[in-house]
């Protein structure tokens, strides 16, 4: 527990640009003054120089560690934070995830539990630790042992259900006295009303025509994913009935669920499918969904509660990563843009251009290779194997997916560059008709319009339905590499100065007085640049005032 908040700390503190922490609320043992207790502290990563909110952002709210037994989730949730946070300003996908939606990871939705899971493996502990009594004012008589209340059947949906959990104190799905009776369960049901649209809120959430009526899919924001252990399972809602949810909207959460699947190997759930596992009433996924209209999915992940280390590090981390990353840049309207078809592959040559310069851009798009990978007894995911309608190439800017109307062709803005199909021979054909849900295309970018320094491309395709998919981006040259632009605060942390070139100063032996900078070389090797020590007081304050800054906080 300590060492995953000393973590968000240290990223919240290292950098400060893109990271905060928000104290969402207390633990059970907090608020009862039973030993000691502990904040629940969201870590939010976004670009902060960017507008935020769901009007602006996707947003997208994980968690991790509801139970407490689960050694995993909290590991993969703070490894996650660290990689974003770590290739912001380097990875082109990781920047413009950031810049296009925020991130809310609650690493430890239980750390009063979790206390116990670590420090006693024998226990197997699951639940929080409430030893209080049920709603008929029943203790557990072994609370030590069989205490605290499930909170993943806490919430404020279906609760109270016999089929989905007890309530009996000394059960493992114990549901507690009453719906939000915890802490930790009604922090997080108050900290997803404050950032997800109120406009998504249902009035009668429970009510039977409220639950088998359709709802508008494409236009839902936000995204909603907690993190459990194990199964290996994608699962989609309900959780409290097995029973399936309106065609359209469980078409639309199969195309998904089975995009996760692809990035983690697992297979997808869901209510009235055949991998579903059984009831829970009371669950986190069926309030966000239920209540307040938010996608929302639930991984369970590995295949035991205590992994080994190499299991977690070669399996279920970075299976589990990649499909996280993919679950949070489609939040801003997670069930549209799993719909459309994706960028593959994309390349560019050259990366870098002189200012007068010309790159070709290839890109590999599908619009079924993520959903037919994977195989389920319902055969193919509706909304899969459209034809490709459009492949569109953004330089510095990046498509709406929050206004749905600027994905209308006659609404793109005129700086988007339509791809072309690439011809056998590997040019583009001057024709934009593609003819199948599998197409490359390509187009050429001028540099004469562009500043010398680093600049951003994305892709992303449009299918014959009208379904944007999921972007691709790179990191591209005007008269320099990439890599090589110097284009100063470019990493998060503050810092005012360009990391890149600031882990060279040593290798460079610049004076105490001295920093690592930039400079163009003359021709016939123009456009090129390189390293030297130059005076850098300014960087220098710059970097003694991010450091008080620091430890302040």
């Amino acid at each position: 527990v300590n060492g995953t908040i000393d973590t968000m700390f240290d990223i919240a503190a290292k950098y400060p640009a893109i990271a905060e922490l928000v104290d969402m609320g207390d633990s059970y043992h907090k608020i009862a003054r039973v030993g000691k207790g502990w904040d629940l502290w969201v870590l939010k990563l976004t670009n902060r120089a960017r507008p935020g909110g769901y009007d602006r952002k996707g947003i997208f709210f994980s968690m991790f560690g509801l139970h407490a037994r689960e050694y995993a989730p909290p590991e993969i949730g703070t490894r996650m934070a660290e990689y974003v946070v770590q290739n912001y300003g380097r990875d082109a996908d990781v920047t413009a995830l950031l810049d296009n939606n925020e991130l809310h990871l609650l690493l430890l939705a239980n750390p009063d539990g979790r206390e116990i899971a670590q420090d006693n493996r024998s226990a197997w502990w699951r639940k929080n630790t409430n030893f209080g009594p049920n709603a008929d004012g029943r203790y557990c008589g072994n609370q030590f042992e069989d205490g605290g209340v499930d909170l993943n059947r806490n919430f404020d949906f279906m609760w109270g259900d016999d089929v989905g959990s007890s309530s009996d104190p000394c059960e493992s799905d114990f549901r507690g006295s009453r719906a939000f009776s915890e802490p930790e369960s009604r922090a997080v049901g108050d900290y997803a009303r404050e950032i997800f649209p109120s406009s998504q809120f249902r009035s009668d959430p429970e009510g039977r025509s409220s639950i088998r009526r359709e709802r508008n899919t494409d236009a839902s924001v936000g995204l909603f994913v907690d993190v459990h252990a194990y199964g290996e399972l994608v699962i989609s809602p309900w959780g409290f009935i097995d029973e399936r949810i309106p065609p359209q909207n469980y078409a639309a959460y199969r195309a998904l669920s089975h995009k996760m699947c692809w990035f983690n190997g697992y297979k997808p759930s869901a209510s009235g499918n055949k991998n579903f596992l059984y009831e829970v009433s009371g669950g986190g996924t069926d309030y966000t969904w239920g209540n307040l209209g938010v996608p929302s999915i639930l991984f369970e992940v590995g295949t035991s509660f205590y992994p080994t280390c190499d299991k977690f590090l070669d399996k279920i981390y970075p299976r589990n990563l990649r499909a996280l990353l993919y679950s949070a840049s489609v939040s801003s309207r997670p069930l549209f843009i799993a719909k459309g078809p994706d960028v593959l592959e994309l390349k560019l040559q050259p990366r870098r251009v002189g200012p007068r310069g010309e790159m070709t851009v290839t890109a590999r798009v599908s619009d079924d290779k993520w959903s037919d990978d994977i195989r389920d007894a319902e055969g193919r995911v509706p909304s899969a194997g459209q034809r490709i309608e459009e492949v569109r190439l953004y330089v510095d800017e990046y498509p709406d997916y929050i206004d749905t109307n600027k994905n209308v062709r006659n609404n793109v803005p005129s700086s988007v560059i339509r791809m072309e199909k690439r011809r056998s021979s590997g040019t583009g054909g001057g024709s934009f008709f593609f003819s199948s849900s599998n197409e490359i295309a390509v187009a050429k970018v001028t540099a004469s319009t562009l500043t010398r320094g680093r600049h951003m491309l994305c892709v992303a395709a449009v299918d014959a339905m009208g379904y944007v998919g999921s972007m691709k981006c790179e990191y591209f040259g005007v008269g320099c590499h990439p890599n090589d632009c110097g284009d100063g605060e470019e990493d998060g942390d503050g810092d005012g100065e360009d990391d890149e070139c600031s882990a060279l100063k040593k290798k460079f032996q610049c004076r105490k007085n001295e920093g690592c900078a930039w400079e163009r070389l003359a021709r016939p090797r123009g456009g090129v640049t390189r390293k030297k020590c130059v005076k850098a007081n300014a960087a220098a304050a710059a970097a003694a005032t991010a450091t008080a800054t620091r430890d302040r906080i």
